[in-house]
């Protein structure tokens, strides 16, 4: 089994030795994967840091950092956000690893009549100028639809395809599909 211990265990170590209000934790899955993601953002300050791992039992591991901005768009009491940032990525797929630089963007939407129904989309792209090891390419893409059950806890669904593109090997899908999971606020 190719999954390392070692990354979930500092995914853990950064979340309890923060004391931020503004953390949070989220943990979906579906039948042969998982995602744990640890989310930092600094009081009164619109920039995201997170940090993620997503497991796929047969094609392996993919390791992120993620620095995204955040703002609102047209006024500040909309309802509709937009972010952009980077994340840096590791994956280990079959004996083969690969690293990039993604560029990242996101739309987030709550609902007026409904705060506690919400929907967004995030994409990742890294093309080959910004891709090393064995990778050329990198995409992602998910879709989530989230509905706050309590105060600091979210349940969602969602569907993620990620698609890597090695060298002299075929593009392929590392994970794709529909998920869930919870999102905790600490």
């Amino acid at each position: 089994m190719r999954f390392n211990f070692l990354a979930i265990l500092s995914i853990a170590l950064l979340t309890f030795t923060t004391g931020s209000s503004a953390d949070n934790i989220s943990f979906n899955l579906k039948n042969r994967a998982f995602a744990l993601e640890y989310s930092h953002l600094p009081q009164e300050a619109n920039a995201t840091f997170s940090a993620e791992l997503l497991h796929h039992s047969d094609n392996g591991d993919l390791f992120s950092g993620r620095f995204r901005i955040e703002q609102s768009l047209y006024d500040v009491n909309t309802d509709l956000k937009a972010g952009i940032g980077a994340r840096a990525l590791y994956v280990d797929v079959d004996s083969r690893e690969g690293a990039a630089i993604a560029l990242s963007g996101s739309l987030s939407y709550t609902f007026p009549k409904n705060t506690k129904f919400s929907v967004a989309a995030n994409i990742d792209y890294a093309p080959s100028v910004v891709s090393f090891f064995d990778m050329e390419k990198f995409y992602e893409s998910k879709f989530t639809a989230s509905y706050q059950l309590i105060d600091h806890a979210n349940a969602y669904i969602g569907a993620r395809y990620v698609r890597t593109k090695f060298k002299q090997v075929n593009t392929a899908a590392f994970d794709s599909g529909a998920f869930f999971g919870i999102s905790v606020d600490l």
